[in-house]
């Protein structure tokens, strides 16, 4: 019968390494299945909040710079997602 994850742990250089269910590596947030739906849904709800704090103070910027700040999160936002998805495959 093989071990539960839960009860496997290796030892690396005197270190304990025992599973989690999701990890960061750089940017990316894996599960323990090895996919990127956390980093996923990282991403968007950090897009929502972003969206929301521009909201608050879309007043205080013109037209062209707040096209120009919205743009540039979501080339982010979408850069990230396309990492994540030609990863996946």
């Amino acid at each position: 019968m093989q071990p539960k994850i839960e009860d496997f742990s290796v030892s690396i250089l005197g270190e304990n390494l025992v599973p989690v269910a999701t990890a960061k590596d750089l940017v990316m947030i894996l599960d323990s299945h090895l996919t990127y739906d956390e980093h996923i849904i990282s991403i968007v709800s950090k897009c929502m909040s972003y969206l929301a704090q521009i909201y608050c103070v879309k007043h205080a910027f013109d037209d062209k710079t707040l096209v120009t700040v919205i743009n540039a999160l979501s080339l982010v936002s979408i850069w990230s997602l396309m990492i994540a998805g030609s990863l996946k495959t």
